[in-house]
């Protein structure tokens, strides 16, 4: 299981901001949600790899950490997909 939050600007990779106190080499909010996304289909585009190799005794399931700042319920995974492409296939 991986515990994620959203890849949505401004709410990931927040120390990373160029408004952060050193801001050489800082990132958007937009460019720090898709650097997330990068990370996060990386990690998902292996885990469900080492799945393919072991079928019937892994699962890949993505369980999304919300901050509390008014989301109330995760993202549907078509809703992921639907911004960020079918992590499941091979890029």
């Amino acid at each position: 299981m991986v515990f994620t939050k959203p890849a949505i600007a401004g709410r990931v990779k927040t120390r990373m901001h160029a408004s952060s106190a050193s801001s050489a080499g800082a990132l958007g909010p937009q460019d720090a949600a898709r650097l997330h996304h990068a990370f996060l289909q990386d990690v998902l585009h292996r885990l469900q790899a080492w799945a393919a190799r072991s079928p019937g005794h892994v699962s890949v399931e993505i369980a999304w950490a919300l901050d509390g700042a008014g989301d109330d319920a995760p993202p549907a995974i078509e809703e992921f997909e639907a911004l960020w492409g079918d992590w499941r296939s091979a890029d």
